[in-house]
């Protein structure tokens, strides 16, 4: 079943809501695109399986180490690159609709949460307290 305009709509606001408040969340939530580049990645994957253990088999029949080391070198490249995640997207712009001109919320400082400890434990040592 189809949504409506106004469920198109809603979602569409929601979409924009989670990528402004969170955009590395909301890139994890949309998960890498299906397509042309996943079925690339896979066939030179499958490729690269095949032709490293053909590597590994003819080495082994012709008593050649170093060559069954190459193949096998090859064949674990290609599970690794089927395996791994391709480079991460960019987050979307996303314009604010409704013309409303309120911005979100002010940028936090660049303190991480080790960066503070550091900070208390310097102080508790200066003998400041917390």
């Amino acid at each position: 079943m189809p949504l409506s305009d106004h469920e198109q709509k809603l979602l569409a606001q929601m979409e924009q809501a989670l990528y402004a408040e969170d955009p590395k969340f909301a890139t994890t939530l949309t998960g890498r695109q299906r397509g042309v580049g996943s079925v690339s990645r896979a066939l030179v994957a499958v490729a690269s399986v095949a032709v490293g253990l053909t590597l590994i088999i003819v080495g082994i029949s012709i008593g050649q180490l170093w060559l069954s080391v190459i193949g096998f070198v090859v064949m674990f490249g290609g599970v690794v690159f089927a395996v791994a995640a391709p480079p991460a997207r960019t987050v979307p712009d996303t314009p604010s609709r409704g013309g409303s001109s309120r911005s979100g919320p002010a940028p936090r400082a660049k303190s991480s949460f080790v960066q503070r400890m550091e900070e208390r434990w310097e102080r508790r040592a200066d003998g400041g307290g917390l």
